[in-house]
Parts: C-alpha cells; structure tokens; sequence
C-alpha cells in the first residue's frame, strides 16, 4: 500500500519550508503552487484533480502546508491509521477551541461535525476512493469554506476523529505541543510579520468568514450608527422635542 503526503500551497510562507526540508526526509507532495488564490475550496479542487489517477487502495494523508511541522518519523502512519481507528476509511484531526470565545466563533463558522466536534480540514489521511467522494461532496455544499463543508458532510462519509491525537494535533499556540502525535499544526504560524498578518487575515480571513457574521455586523453598524447620531444630534433632537411639547 503506497502513502502520499500532501500539501496545498501557493507560495512560501509560515512554516512551509519547514514542513518540506524535514528532518525525515519524507516527500510532501505540493499542489497549487503558483496559482492565483480564490478561496480554500481551491484547496478541496485541487486535492481531487491530484487523487484522481492514484489507486483507489492509497492512501493520501494532507497537511496544512503554512502551519504545520512532522512532530516525528512519518513511518508509523499506515500502521496507527490501520489499527486505531476501528478500520475507519477517513481519520480528520480535531479542531482546538482553547477558550470559549474560539470556540463560539469556530462553531459559528465551521458548524459542528461529529458527535459536537468541529473538525479540521488542514490535517486528514484516508483511502483514495474514500477521498474522492469526500471531495465531492464537498464541493456540492452552499459554502466557500472548506472546513464548513467538511463539517456538514461529515456524517454521511466513514470518518472518525483523531480524539487522541494518535496523527494529528491541532495547537492552541505558543509551546503547546503533543509529544506522541506525529503532525502538529500552529494555526496562524504564517502571521510573525506584518506582510503574513496581512495576508491571512484582511486579504484572506475577512473577506471569506465576514459573511458569516452578517446579521451580526448589521446590528453593529445599526448601535454604532444610533450612537453617532445621538453624539452629534442628540441635543438638536432633544431640543425639537421640547419645543414641540410646548407647542402643543
């Protein structure tokens, strides 16, 4: 059974070379690489245009290539994948909500998946021919996520969740790491510098998870806006009353 990892990435940031020039010396397949970017369902797009002539008997683990690094030696991976998920065909790692603000947005966003968890498009392993209906499914969602997807599809594909993180596991940041598993991703590792920032989160992050949050921008704007009336024209409006009061 061949194991192809793989990774989707445009351009160099974050922990990207990292992840290629490891250690291990484990070739990281990358998609995409110098194509425009137009969302994360690049990501689904391209993943499937690549599977589509591997074996349906392979298995393709993928990794987020801006934040993730190989914790230790790959060579165990078909085995834990084998033997520790009760034959599942699809192993997805679990998303970390450390605190309960991340966690009421990521939930707002993404949805939950399995049994209340979101779950993490950046890291999962599975059998080709699985992947493949994965992958399609995905893309018949109404969504321009592919996390979001991931989570509303979930429960008609053979996933299960990498709980104890046996491949895979999700930082909360910093020094926050998993000795036993063998992928960790820093989710934002790619925004140490003002130019990586910039990218992730106003030329990517806000245009494509402000949406949403529409009804909540509305009644923003709405308080703000009463606000600056009351600021401006609260005394004129004040002022109006009274004289209409008289008046009558």
């Amino acid at each position: 059974m061949n194991i192809h990892y793989v990774t989707y990435a445009t351009h160099d940031q974050g922990l990207f070379k990292k992840l290629i020039h490891n250690p291990y010396e484990t070739e990281i397949v990358v998609i995409g690489w110098g194509v425009k970017w137009n969302g994360y369902m690049d990501k689904i797009k391209g993943m499937l245009e690549y599977i589509s002539d591997l074996p349906d008997d392979d298995v393709v683990c993928s990794l987020d290539g801006f934040d993730t690094i190989i914790n230790r030696d790959p060579k165990d991976v078909l085995n834990i994948f084998e033997t520790k998920f009760g034959g599942a065909k699809i192993v997805v790692s679990k998303d970390k909500s450390n605190n309960a603000l991340r966690s009421l947005l990521t939930k707002k966003i993404f949805t939950e998946g399995l049994d209340g968890h979101i779950l993490n498009a950046g890291m999962y392993i599975g059998y080709v021919s699985e992947l493949k209906k994965m992958f399609k499914l995905i893309l018949k969602q109404d969504t321009t996520d592919d996390q979001r997807a991931l989570n509303l599809v979930a429960k008609h594909l053979d996933i299960t969740v990498d709980y104890k993180n046996y491949i895979f596991y999700n930082s909360s940041g910093g020094h926050d790491t998993n000795k036993r598993c063998i992928f960790i991703s820093y989710p934002g590792a790619g925004m140490e510098d003002w130019n990586g920032w910039i990218n992730r989160v106003l030329i990517r992050g806000i245009p494509e998870y402000a949406p949403f949050f529409i009804n909540e921008i509305i009644i923003f704007l709405i308080i703000v806006l009463s606000l600056v009336i009351y600021y401006y024209f609260g005394d004129k409006i004040r002022e109006r009353f009274q004289i209409k009061r008289q008046t009558n």
